[in-house]
């Protein structure tokens, strides 16, 4: 290959321009760009072709001030063009080395977006097999749309521009897909894109994703979920109607037999910190149960437990409410067994528990909906719903934000410290937990108390305060 002074060492790679002499059957060459890697070497034509001695004359060429013979001018010009294509392939090699270890294969799909052995569509699909079941149907889910809307292949390579997504929203919009749906598609194609970035198929510049780029494509959010919450007085209705099974005789005892463990369960997810009903589902009489007198429950958060190492826990205190949920439709104790086995049904797979979990799910919402419906109420809760609730009464009652987060699981920012300390006793735990529903047991018997001790002498007030005093001692 004929050399030149364009050229430049970039990480491991060194990038040149110069004549590709190793197939030519004549004695014009395809001018290069060649990329070296320890005496491996990688050439991608610009697009013209020259000898060996117009190349030369090329790049000797100097600058074309005053007056200049016509070859000399057109020289010059080429040369120009030359160091133009060099800068444009040594500006992409550095932002692909700013990424990823430059590899031939590397540099190949960044060039043509193509690999011999990957594509976009094989890494979407190395990336389904590493998730969970939950999650790989979704990204299953987003990628058959992409490939059905696109007509998006594996010989396309790496080829993913904005435009392409742009033509994928498109038609997700035409098929009116709701915008909850299309960002969640497009979120997994956007980890997707990511991923290919990091192995350096693709170039960072060539990132199609942006909020405030109007040319790239920006991510929609759903809806809000603020407004999906039932108030104090409204859960207290329902957990009314619960302990009473008020149910209308017309929709036969069968059908109010399902409605009421139905009830029972979307009462204790929103009794039970918002949990969701995957953790229901698996929640166990454990240890923690039996070691604190059946007070308070334990368990792993489903969704994050794999992302931290402790995170994921939550206790629930075990308010009279909840109890008596428990004492209705929640199986006998048994030490280490599930609360509410017939959700799972014995399943054991994660697909299998998935799918079991969706039912119930389904079944909670249809009967909550004809439920609040009869009530003459404008809404149809789901269970999801139970989590807003949980979260945003507790927030209007003045409960600290630091409480509701941690009972809900949500615990980034935790300090070493904060191990240590337990910053909500159960007895506060209890309180707050009991601002969930309007029972008037549980303020009558705080006025009660109050009464009490308004009816004590000033010596009555010493000797109790005194008797306490020693106790504690």
């Amino acid at each position: 290959m004929a050399k030149s002074t364009l050229s430049a060492k970039i990480s491991n790679c060194t990038i040149s321009l110069g004549l590709d002499k190793r197939h030519s059957k004549s004695n014009l060459y395809p001018v290069c760009i060649r990329y070296s890697f320890n005496g491996k070497f990688m050439y991608y034509p610009i697009g013209d072709q020259c000898t060996e001695k117009e190349f030369k004359q090329i790049i000797e060429t100097e600058s074309t001030r005053g007056r200049s013979s016509e070859s000399r001018k057109s020289n010059a010009n080429i040369k120009k063009k030359w160091e133009e294509v060099f800068e444009t392939y040594r500006e992409r090699l550095e932002k692909l080395a700013a990424t990823s270890f430059l590899t031939p294969e590397s540099v190949r799909i960044s060039l043509t977006g193509k690999s011999s052995s990957q594509s976009f569509i094989s890494v979407w699909e190395e990336i389904i097999n590493d998730r969970k079941a939950g999650t790989a149907a979704s990204y299953e889910g987003a990628k058959k749309s992409f490939i059905k809307c696109t007509g998006f292949s594996e010989a396309d390579g790496f080829m993913v521009t904005k435009d392409i997504i742009h033509k994928w929203v498109q038609t997700m919009t035409d098929e009116n897909k709701s915008k909850a749906t299309i960002g969640i598609y497009l979120r997994s194609c956007r980890v997707v894109v990511k991923e290919c970035i990091s192995r350096g198929f693709i170039s960072q510049s060539e990132y199609p994703f942006s909020d405030r780029d109007a040319e790239k494509v920006s991510i929609p959010k759903g809806k809000s979920r603020r407004q999906e919450c039932l108030s104090v007085e409204q859960m207290t209705e329902l957990y009314e109607i619960f302990t009473k099974k008020d149910y209308p005789e017309s929709w036969g005892k069968v059908y109010n037999k399902g409605l009421h463990i139905s009830l029972g369960l979307f009462l204790f997810q929103y009794l039970g910190n918002g949990m969701n009903l995957a953790d229901v589902a698996r929640i166990t009489y454990n240890t923690h149960y039996i070691q604190n007198n059946e007070k308070s429950l334990l368990f792993n958060r489903k969704k994050t437990k794999d992302r931290t190492d402790d995170d994921s826990e939550v206790i629930v205190p075990v308010i009279p409410a909840l109890k008596r949920i428990m004492d209705e439709i929640a199986e006998p104790y048994e030490k280490d067994e599930r609360l509410f086995p017939f959700i799972l049904k014995g399943a054991t797979t994660e697909e299998d528990c998935r799918v079991r979990i969706a039912q119930e799910n389904q079944n909670i919402r249809k009967r909550m909906a004809k439920l609040t419906k009869h009530l003459g109420w404008k809404v149809s809760p789901s269970p999801t719903w139970c989590r807003h609730s949980f979260a945003t009464n507790l927030a209007h009652q003045g409960v600290p934000m630091q409480y509701i987060s941690d009972a809900m699981g949500h615990k980034a920012g935790k300090s070493v410290t904060m191990l240590y300390i337990n910053m909500y006793p159960h007895e506060k735990q209890m309180e707050y937990n009991g601002l969930l529903l309007n029972i008037p047991s549980n303020k009558k018997q705080k006025s009660d108390l109050d009464s009490i001790l308004k009816s004590l002498s000033e010596a009555d007030k010493k000797k109790l305060i005194k008797m306490i005093l020693s106790e504690s001692e």
